[in-house]
């Protein structure tokens, strides 16, 4: 199952899969508390190709990620839903 949100749409992702669970659409269990919701995060390293004003603009990418909330912070996940994040290390060119 995919699911898209529009730009001004709030991404309410715990109804979707609420009705998944409830119509046997996947694995989920009908309680919520035992869903774990895994996420991954990237954590961008700069190529040792990269120019001065390239890896200054991946510094000003990554400082506006540190100072804002990540996506999945959105997604309208209860406090009930266990959340996994990983990192995973990305290669930036």
């Amino acid at each position: 199952m995919e699911l898209s949100f529009g730009f001004t749409e709030e991404p309410n992702v715990e109804p979707a899969l609420e009705g998944m669970a409830r119509l046997r659409e996947s694995d989920l269990p009908i309680d919520r508390r035992q869903w774990i919701v895994h996420v991954s995060n990237e954590n961008l390293l700069p190529a040792q190709s990269m120019r001065v004003l390239q890896r200054l603009g991946l510094r000003l990418f990554t400082l506006l990620r540190l100072v804002s909330r990540p996506a999945y912070y959105y997604y309208g996940l209860g406090d009930e839903v266990q959340l996994s994040a990983e990192t995973l290390p990305v290669r930036v060119r």
